[in-house]
C-alpha cells in the first residue's frame, strides 16, 4: 500500500495560507495526484471561515471537512495552488479490516494498493427526485408514462440538447406491467425495486413509458426546478451537523 497521506489545497497571500485544504489517503478507484513532501513543512494560518480540506489538490475532489479561521495546519508539500497538510483534528478515514492484520496495539496492512477512504458527509439520490413539480407538469399516464426514454427525460433532452434528439424514432412503450406494488416510474414510487427482469420482455425500442408527450418547455421547467432544489440540497448538507462529533461507540 502506498504511503498514507493527506493533502491540503490552499493559496498564499502574503504570509497567511489561503482558504483551502483537502486530505488525500492512499490509493482510490479514481488515482489522486502524487504531492511530494517538501524538504521542510511548516505550520500555517486558515485566513478564511470555513474552508473546504479537499480529497485531492483541486476543486473537483470531494471535501471532507471544514476548518475555521484562524486554525492552524502543518505543511508538508505544494502542488501548485494546493497544499498537502497532516490530518486537522477531528478527522479520520477508513480501510477494509479484512485488510488490516492486529500487531499489539497497532494494526499492519496485509495487501497491496488498499484503499484509504476519508470521512465525508455523503448523500445519494435519482435527480428526478428533485424535480417536484412533476405531478404539475405530466401528461402521460400515471404509474408507467415517466420510466425510461419517457416524457421526461425526453423533455429534458429536448430542452438541454435538442440537436442530439432523434424526433425520429420518438415512440411511446407501455407494455411493462404495472401493479399496486411493482411498479416502474421516476415519479412515483412504493418502495419496491423489481431488481430482476429483461428489458426487452416489454419494450422492443428501450423506452418505457410516453415519450411523444415530452417537450422542450416541460424539459425546461423540470431541469430548472430540480437545479434550484440541488443547490438547496448542498446547503442543507452543509449546515448538517457532523455527525462524527456526538458518534457513540454502542460496540
Amino acid at each position: 500500500m502506498s504511503a498514507c497521506h493527506f493533502l491540503v489545497a490552499s493559496t498564499f497571500s502574503l504570509s497567511l495560507l489561503a482558504p483551502f485544504a483537502a486530505p488525500v489517503a492512499g490509493a482510490q478507484e479514481t488515482a489522486i495526484p502524487e504531492v511530494a513532501n517538501s524538504k521542510q513543512s511548516f505550520i500555517g494560518r486558515i485566513n478564511a471561515d470555513q474552508v473546504n480540506v479537499r480529497s485531492g489538490p483541486g476543486d473537483n475532489y470531494y471535501a471532507t471537512s471544514k476548518i475555521d479561521k484562524d486554525s492552524e495546519v502543518t505543511v508538508l508539500g505544494i502542488k501548485f495552488d494546493w497544499l498537502k497538510i497532516t490530518p486537522p483534528k477531528d478527522s479520520f478515514s477508513y480501510v477494509a479490516k479484512a485488510f488490516v492484520e492486529r500487531n499489539g496495539d497497532r494494526g499492519i496492512v496485509s495487501r497491496e494498493e488498499v484503499n484509504v477512504r476519508t470521512g465525508s458527509l455523503c448523500a445519494s439520490l435519482l435527480w428526478t427526485a428533485l424535480a417536484d413539480n412533476v405531478s404539475e407538469i405530466r401528461e402521460s399516464i400515471t404509474p408507467g408514462g415517466m420510466a425510461h426514454a419517457c416524457e421526461l427525460e425526453t423533455a429534458v433532452m429536448q430542452y438541454l440538447d435538442p440537436q442530439r434528439v432523434r424526433s425520429e424514432r420518438i415512440v411511446d412503450e407501455m407494455d411493462f406491467v404495472q401493479g399496486r406494488f411493482l411498479q416502474m416510474d421516476l415519479a412515483t414510487t412504493t418502495g419496491v425495486h423489481l431488481g430482476e427482469h429483461w428489458w426487452s420482455s416489454f419494450s422492443p425500442s428501450g423506452v418505457a413509458g410516453e415519450a411523444s408527450k415530452g417537450t422542450a418547455e416541460k424539459g425546461r421547467l423540470l431541469f430548472d426546478r430540480a437545479a434550484d432544489n440541488l443547490v438547496a440540497l448542498v446547503r442543507e448538507l452543509q449546515a448538517r451537523p457532523d455527525p462524527a462529533l456526538t458518534k457513540v461507540d454502542r460496540h
